[in-house]
């Protein structure tokens, strides 16, 4: 019976430790896969724009998204079209400016 219970916390502790960092994993997964579909949507958004010889504009873009007619964000985020980059409400980036990865000499 001890041994029984043994193997039981055992499993349990594991259990415990196991299934946090798979739910990470499967968020960093759902991210990593909206920036990439992001990205492509942009892409093939720049290229319809070029093609069809016009300009942007939001009733352009939702008219575009209206033909893609594929989920973009496994979240479900809404995709929106903001300076020059296909972005979704969900999975926004923060851009830094980049300036505290440069090395400043006196």
């Amino acid at each position: 019976m001890v041994e029984l219970i043994i193997v039981i916390a055992i499993i349990w502790i594991l259990y415990v430790i196991t299934v946090p960092a798979y739910g990470k994993y499967i968020k960093d997964a759902k991210e990593k896969v909206c920036n990439a579909n992001c990205v492509q949507v942009e892409r093939m958004y720049k290229c319809h724009l070029e093609l069809e010889n016009i300009k942007h504009s939001e009733n352009a873009f939702s008219q575009f998204m209206h033909e893609y007619g594929k989920i973009i964000c496994p979240c479900h985020g809404e995709i929106a079209y903001v300076d020059g980059k296909v972005v979704c409400s969900v999975h926004v980036k923060e851009d830094s400016g980049g300036d505290e990865d440069v090395p400043f000499l006196d």
